[in-house]
């Protein structure tokens, strides 16, 4: 898992918070990356999916899918995606507030061994000023 990725954890699933300073308009979206251990010399079709939720208040927020293919020479496969957060209501996170990033896998030779969540937040606008 890059070092990029703030929360991350072993297993499938992980609590992290929303960072201070932010709150649901200033975060534009996350990236969430799951590492799958592969039981077996199988190529396989992974079919699952990731469930976001306000942990704090017990409100789901939304759901990725989750899509990845393994081949027989691989005993792991990972899958990456990116979320805007632009559909969610304006006060669905607040700073601080705890989510929860679950993953569920639909094949039985797949198990989670790691999930991270990169949570892509705007910068504040800095003003300029010209003493010329």
């Amino acid at each position: 898992m890059p070092e990029l990725f703030s929360n991350r954890g072993e297993g499938s699933s992980l609590s992290f918070h929303v960072p201070p300073g932010s709150d649901g308009n200033k975060i534009q979206g996350l990236v969430a990356w799951v590492v799958c251990a592969i039981d077996g010399n199988i190529s396989a079709y992974l079919r699952g999916e990731a469930v976001i939720r306000n942990k704090s208040n017990g409100v789901p927020l939304f759901k990725i899918m989750l899509f990845t293919m393994s081949t027989n020479s691989s005993n792991q496969c990972s899958w990456v995606n990116h979320k805007s957060l632009a559909a969610l209501p304006p006060n669905a996170m607040k700073a601080g507030e705890q989510l929860e990033l679950s993953v569920e896998v639909k094949h039985t030779s797949f198990e989670v061994q790691k999930c991270g969540v990169h949570m892509i937040v705007k910068k504040p606008e800095v003003e300029y000023f010209d003493d010329s």
